[in-house]
């Protein structure tokens, strides 16, 4: 699996709800498990782990390489004015979220979201979307440094960022930010030019075995580009897609509408109502 990252991109509750849906889908999919009645006292506990505390965290991401670096990066932040959001950067723990280290990146950066290299065991090069702009690192998380803040009328928050699986060779990157459209840079964050939807944009992610294919979840349906996101159709009309993913090195794609799971077996050229009793209540 190349990456596993949860966050909070400024969607209403009930895009959350469906998004977390949209992961019991795929888990079902993928892993598909006897049914057993539990009892009262086989109810599932949590332990707090004492990891940074001062906001929610709106950003987790576990290293491509959980199993052997055991790498998680933690981030969220607070809006505390109208248009303006801080946190406490980026947040690093190498024994599984056991322990974290200092925080990272800028002191009181926001972070909405995580995506890591296709070849992240090899250059530990990963990308951050914060409200501060676009940062990144490439020693594995131990430091981190700004691509890109934006200026003043560019994306604003970068709700969504991810990396071209083939980026070793064509350097894109995609970001998309909760006020609407899209930022491509084909020259790893040096320039971003503004393509696609203009609408909200919650999630924007590439095909994980092509850099051509892109999907992008917005608040007008579902976009998708077949040219690594330098343009973009509309494949899903007339419903607010709140969350968008592929199957991990596969064609399928699952999107998260108001109502119901979509599923896609051709890169998401086409749609189809997934799995039944799903629903979400506002």
């Amino acid at each position: 699996m190349r990456r596993m990252r949860i966050r909070q991109g400024g969607r209403p509750w009930g895009g959350w709800v469906l998004s977390l849906l949209l992961i019991l889908a795929v888990l079902t999919a993928l892993f598909p498990l006897t049914p057993v009645r539990p009892s009262l006292s086989a109810s599932a506990t949590w332990v707090d782990l004492q990891g940074p505390r001062g906001g929610p965290a709106q950003a987790i991401a576990l290293s491509p390489a959980f199993a052997t670096d055991a790498l998680v990066f933690a981030g969220g932040g607070r809006d505390y004015v109208k248009g303006a959001w801080a946190g406490q950067g980026i947040f690093r723990s190498s024994d599984g979220g056991a322990t974290w280290s200092a925080r990272l990146g800028p002191g009181n950066g926001a972070v909405f979201d995580i995506a890591f290299s296709p070849n992240w065991s090899q250059d530990g090069h990963a990308v951050a979307g914060l409200w501060q702009g676009v940062w990144a690192t490439t020693d594995g998380g131990a430091s981190w440094q700004e691509v890109s803040s934006f200026g003043n009328g560019g994306l604003g928050m970068v709700a969504s960022i991810d990396i071209s699986p083939g980026f070793a060779v064509d350097h894109t990157y995609l970001a998309s930010g909760s006020y609407g459209a899209i930022f491509r840079s084909t020259d790893a964050g040096a320039s971003w030019t503004s393509v696609g939807p203009t609408s909200t944009v919650y999630r924007v992610v590439f095909h994980p075995g092509t850099g051509a294919i892109a999907l992008a979840a917005a608040a007008d349906g579902l976009w998708r580009s077949t040219d690594g996101g330098a343009g973009w159709t509309q494949v899903i009309t007339g419903t607010a897609i709140a969350d968008v993913t592929f199957r991990p090195l596969h064609d399928t794609a699952y999107a998260s509408a108001p109502t119901q799971v979509l599923r896609s077996t051709d890169g998401g050229a086409t749609w189809h109502p997934f799995g039944s009793g799903l629903s979400a209540s506002h």
